[in-house]
């Protein structure tokens, strides 16, 4: 089970550019956001939640702000964008032998109204929701915004907000949740797993429960990383789980300086081998 999730709190009113398809403005959102956030701890983001979002926001934005997001994504137009969502997320969310759930949800203060045109695409396109909500009333808004993140989550306790995150200058929240459950192409055997030492650093080892098999996976060496890269296919096998391990135990810095010059979807592995695995 994956869980991940993105909040964007609006508290004020927030060139000429090439414009790209949105897969490739996703991959370009991944490299700047994970550049801000490794910061020498461990995390979980997900570039697919953080730029639906901000292209949910992007319909409804107007004069600098939707300039600064058509800009910083190279997002097309605002139909073809939403056009190529609503292809994405009926293909990501119907397919087989996956659960993933894609929510996005806008609270607007209430006294505000949203555009017909904008709660449209919002629930047509999106596949979202949009709600007014009372800011100012902190804590009922906290508890009713995270009790949503739950329901979509599969009731997951998770304490996206707490009610000092709100005030009286906050306008909206754009809030998006993604669930992901599915069982391995090639299973696990509970019963074989053993107990291993997890390097965090040179400094640290942690010793952890580890699944253990043998077998043949998409597996390659990237040698300007200095680095593994392995991908292990779900169930459908159109979705994968990429690891990327440096090759020294005290490598790991080294790499995420590296990491968001490439693109991703390049790195992917180009051969097959056996391999022993310990997750």
């Amino acid at each position: 089970m994956k869980l991940f999730y993105t909040a964007l709190v609006i508290t004020g009113s927030v060139s000429i550019i090439c414009a790209i398809s949105v897969p490739a403005s996703i991959n370009y959102l991944n490299s700047i956001l994970y550049d801000v956030i490794s910061k020498n701890e461990s995390f979980i983001f997900s570039p697919f939640g953080a730029h639906s979002a901000l292209s949910l926001a992007y319909q409804g934005a107007d004069g600098q702000t939707k300039r600064t997001l058509r800009t910083v994504l190279f997002l097309l137009g605002e139909m073809s964008t939403a056009a190529e969502y609503r292809k994405m997320i009926r293909t990501l969310t119907s397919a087989k032998h996956v659960q993933l759930n894609i929510a996005n949800k806008i609270y607007l203060q209430t006294g505000y109204q949203f555009k017909p045109h904008f709660r449209f695409i919002a629930e047509d396109f999106f596949y979202g929701e949009a709600d007014t909500i009372d800011f100012r009333r902190s804590s009922a808004a906290t508890e009713e915004i995270n009790n949503w993140v739950k329901e979509k989550t599969h009731k997951r306790n998770i304490k996206l907000f707490s009610f000092a995150d709100f005030g009286l200058d906050t306008q909206a929240v754009l809030v998006n949740a993604m669930y992901f459950s599915s069982a391995w192409s090639s299973p696990f055997n509970k019963k074989i797993t053993r107990w291993d030492n997890f390097y965090v650093s040179d400094k640290e080892t942690l010793t952890l429960p580890m699944m253990l098999q043998a077998g043949y996976f998409e597996y390659d060496e990237l040698v300007q990383l200095d680095a593994k890269i392995l991908s292990m296919r779900y169930k459908n096998r159109s979705f994968a789980m990429t690891i990327i391990l440096p090759n020294s135990r005290t490598g790991i810095n080294e790499l995420e300086k590296k990491l968001p010059k490439y693109n991703l979807n390049m790195l992917q592995p180009k051969g097959i081998a056996e391999q022993e695995l310990m997750s």
